[in-house]
């Protein structure tokens, strides 16, 4: 069973590796009270961090993973973020809770991608397939920001609010 969640992770990470940078960033869910939106790329990242806890628990790796140096560094980056969040909230009132929470939140969903992706990406195909993805992306957004800035390509952006617009008429 391992084996199988490793593979479907790894196509997973290399599908997220093209779907974050090249799919707009359109909300799906507007928070209530805040500025910020739930986006298709959460809900992929969710279903990729929720295989992974299989993964680690299954194939008894959890202990591995909280041994590494690097990654307790990183649980610690987290926890002092989040210690920032109750000083900010509860101690000196300068932000909402809410909106501030979902704040760091998205930045623990994006920064703990290198450590799922350090534990599925094994051997040098799946390195390789992965570089290749991610400069296939890079190569991709660069000619797509070329066209835009010379020969007047759409600003996705625009073309979405546009799309709002002529729903109300």
């Amino acid at each position: 069973m391992t084996v199988k969640l490793e593979k479907f992770l790894f196509w997973l990470i290399i599908f997220l590796f093209a779907f974050i940078p090249l799919y707009p960033k359109f909300p799906l869910v507007n928070v209530a009270g805040t500025f910020v939106a739930v986006r298709a790329e959460d809900l992929f990242i969710a279903l990729a961090y929720i295989t992974w806890a299989f993964y680690m628990v299954f194939s008894k790796k959890v202990t591995d993973f909280l041994k590494d140096k690097l990654n307790l560094a990183i649980l610690l980056f987290f926890f002092i973020g989040l210690v920032s969040w109750f000083s900010a909230n509860f101690l000196t009132h300068t932000t909402l809770p809410a909106l501030s929470f979902l704040h760091w939140a998205r930045r623990v969903e994006f920064m703990m991608l290198l450590p799922l992706a350090a534990t599925v990406i094994k051997t040098k195909k799946q390195l390789f397939i992965s570089l290749a993805t991610l400069a296939a992306v890079v190569f991709t957004v660069n000619i797509y920001a070329l066209g835009q800035q010379y020969l007047n390509w759409p600003v996705v952006i625009m073309i979405w609010r546009c799309f709002w617009l002529w729903r109300w008429f």
